[in-house]
């Protein structure tokens, strides 16, 4: 199981900033160029703790006027900071999808916490984001690069061009518009609670990785319905 690369390269500079089509929120796919900038030694841990303070402090992803950003040493005017750091990343490094090692790894120099904690987050601002994004073409994209368990989720694209799509269709009158019947029978293809299903696979997953007092603690949030 993996946060994949594509989680970054897939928003795109439209000459106004880039566009995040992840549910994932910009701060934290920020965080992630901002692991990987450090990975390729573009930015020193001393400038990186600097701006996983900023995160913390919510201060990383802000409007600015006339900057000069020194990681890939360019003046930006009248844009925000998630440009350049996005910026940063795509011209300097390496694309590589992000384990869940590393992830923790960096995530407890980014809060301080422990691993259970880390894992946590992983879920709540990563997976999650991820499997509750899933309802358009980019969405299951990003899932099936997941790697959760061999899950390949069919897009609603491809399963219209199945015979599955249509099948017991008689008319407008007798069954509505074949769009919504259409979108009915995809629904019924993942299963009611789908998302749910693929929440719990994760976060059972996840668990495994925390400590013996991380699964007995009461207040687990991933034993929790979220």
């Amino acid at each position: 199981m993996i946060i994949p690369k594509e989680l970054l390269t897939y928003c795109k500079d439209n000459n106004y900033g880039y566009v995040n089509m992840s549910s994932v929120n910009n701060e934290d796919i920020a965080i992630l160029a901002i692991i990987e900038l450090h990975r390729n030694k573009k930015i020193s841990y001393k400038k990186m703790m600097a701006m996983f303070k900023q995160y913390r402090s919510k201060t990383l992803i802000r409007k600015i006027n006339t900057y000069h950003c020194k990681i890939n040493n360019k003046w930006y005017s009248d844009g925000g900071t998630f440009t350049a750091i996005m910026d940063s990343y795509n011209e300097l490094c390496i694309k590589e999808d992000f384990s869940i090692e590393t992830c923790l790894k960096y995530f407890n120099l980014l809060f301080n916490m422990n691993k259970n904690y880390c894992i946590d987050h992983l879920y709540f601002a990563y997976f999650k984001q991820i499997i509750q994004g899933m309802n358009n073409y980019q969405g299951h994209q990003l899932l099936n690069l997941c790697n959760i368990d061999n899950i390949n989720v069919m897009s609603y694209d491809d399963f219209k061009q199945t015979w599955q799509a249509t099948s017991g269709y008689c008319c407008e009158d007798c069954d509505g518009p074949i769009c919504q019947y259409m979108s009915n029978r995809y629904e019924n293809h993942l299963g009611y609670n789908y998302q749910d299903n693929f929440k719990n696979l994760v976060k059972n997953k996840l668990n495994s990785m925390k400590t013996t007092s991380g699964l007995k603690n009461p207040q687990n949030r991933l034993n929790i319905h979220t």
